[in-house]
């Protein structure tokens, strides 16, 4: 196992990287996500972290520099994880078999996936720095086991690891793509109602689940834009409106108009912490700013 790396080794690992997968299956991922960034803007921020790996070795195919903090981050992480990945498909190789490899670019495509390698990948090194041996079935020839990681050399001179991995947001009523997906069709609604300095922070809950049907999405999403200008508490059966305790920037905080968006965040910061749902910080092109969160009645669970 390789427990560290530096910047200067990037050219080479992202090199046998490519000749490992000269289809670059991060690009096409990161191409497809295209569209997606494009329609709801406010799910970027989500999918850059669910991609992260895939974004990293996109932004640093594209020459990203480690001036841009943001980007470098991500490439830091995808590095940590393509030299793994280099050296457990060059020991697969060995037993004359590539299932690994095709496991890796397949999870490009699949989150989820590429998730549960990664948690593999932590486990393995954690083990490793334990004075443990670590194996891979894929890298033995031992393709019919069924558990993940292979460890020796401890007390019990052998012993199986299974990893599991779950999203962060599994077993919520509502998930956050389903929140980014309300988001992006409430926000221009409401965006488009709200003069310059206007304040707006509501939380909104639902009886269950958010509606999954793009009309019954736009009617909620109508009716809670018309509840929030009107004042209104809300729609039995429906959803409850409830305003949030946002205060007033303080004389002369907003002398930078430009910087608006990062001044709003910081200045609602702990109130978007303590909400603790699924919420959305942002400013409108007619400079007003907006804190909203939706949140099911029945609980997270």
């Amino acid at each position: 196992m390789i427990t560290e790396i530096h910047a200067d080794d990037f050219p080479m690992i992202y090199a046998r990287l490519v000749k490992r997968f000269p289809k670059k299956p991060w690009l096409k991922r990161t191409q497809n996500l295209d569209h997606e960034r494009t329609a709801n803007p406010i799910s970027i921020p989500g999918l850059e972290i669910e991609n992260r790996i895939a974004y990293g070795l996109t932004w640093y195919d594209s020459g990203v520099h480690p001036e841009d903090s943001k980007r470098w981050g991500a490439v830091k992480v995808a590095m940590g994880f393509a030299i793994q990945v280099n050296a457990l498909c060059e020991a697969e190789a060995l037993t004359g078999s590539n299932s690994l490899a095709g496991r890796v670019a397949g999870a490009f495509n699949n989150p989820a996936d590429l998730r549960a390698m990664v948690l593999e990948l932590h486990a393995a090194i954690g083990l490793h720095r334990k004075g443990l041996t670590v194996e891979w079935p894929e890298t033995t020839g031992s393709s019919s086991d069924t558990f993940d990681i292979l460890a020796k050399g401890g007390p019990n001179d052998s012993f199986e690891v299974e990893c599991k991995s779950f999203s962060p947001d599994k077993g919520l009523k509502i998930t956050q793509k389903e929140a980014e997906g309300f988001f992006g069709v409430l926000l221009p609604k409401l965006s488009s109602t709200l003069a310059c300095g206007e304040i707006v922070g509501v939380s909104i809950t639902v009886p269950k689940k958010l509606p999954t049907s793009k009309p019954a999405l736009e009617d909620l999403c109508n009716q809670v834009c018309a509840a929030i200008l009107g004042n209104s508490p809300g729609i039995e059966g429906m959803f409850t409106l409830d305003k949030l305790p946002v205060k007033p920037f303080a004389h002369g905080e907003l002398n930078d108009q430009e910087k608006l968006d990062e001044l709003f965040h910081k200045h609602v910061q702990g109130l978007a912490k303590a909400v603790g749902s699924m919420t959305l910080v942002a400013t409108t092109p007619q400079l007003a700013c907006v804190l909203l969160t939706v949140e099911s009645e029945e609980g997270d669970r």
